[in-house]
């Protein structure tokens, strides 16, 4: 008798919770974000790393190998499906804030960005170069590239949410 009263207020709860309108407003606005954001990053990339090859102009010469290796190899797929996962985790941290502090405003949003993306990389930079070098790729990129990796980040990163700030005042 118990479990079916819970059963039916659990389910009127959730009618009520889930049908106002107000949710249903919110729900549309960060699938909207989120949808957003996805398109960002692979338009960013797409954009950053293969039509315009920011990698190969900030890595000239001696780092140009492992920029081939990891962007432009044939088993680079993988890595390009790891760089739109990376890309949304650094990108995460930043759009949890703006969305906290109800940031709109696009330098505010750049800095907040290039300050996380900064410390991010910088923190990653570090647990790697605090041990030789080894035969992963993340090991020789930062021992290889070291800062220069932080500014290319910023960059990156940067970039794509100038994409997605211009695709959601364009939607709005």
């Amino acid at each position: 008798m118990e479990k079916i009263i819970f059963s039916i207020y659990f389910s009127k709860i959730t009618k009520t919770m889930f049908t106002t309108s107000s949710t249903k407003k919110k729900l549309w606005c960060w699938t909207r974000q989120l949808s957003l954001l996805c398109f960002s990053i692979i338009t960013g990339l797409i954009v950053f790393v293969y039509l315009i090859p920011l990698p190969k102009f900030m890595f000239p010469c001696r780092n140009s190998r492992l920029v081939s290796e990891y962007y432009y190899s044939p088993k680079s797929y993988i890595n390009v499906i790891m760089d739109i996962f990376f890309v949304s985790m650094y990108l995460l941290l930043p759009w949890m804030i703006w969305n906290w502090k109800r940031i709109t405003h696009l330098p505010t949003q750049l800095g907040i960005t290039a300050l996380t993306t900064g410390v991010l990389t910088f923190g990653f930079m570090m647990y790697f170069q605090s041990f030789p070098p080894t035969r992963q790729f993340f090991s020789r990129w930062f021992h290889q590239v070291g800062y220069f990796a932080i500014f290319y980040d910023i960059v990156l990163l940067c970039g794509i949410v100038t994409i997605y700030h211009y695709l959601f005042s364009y939607v709005d």
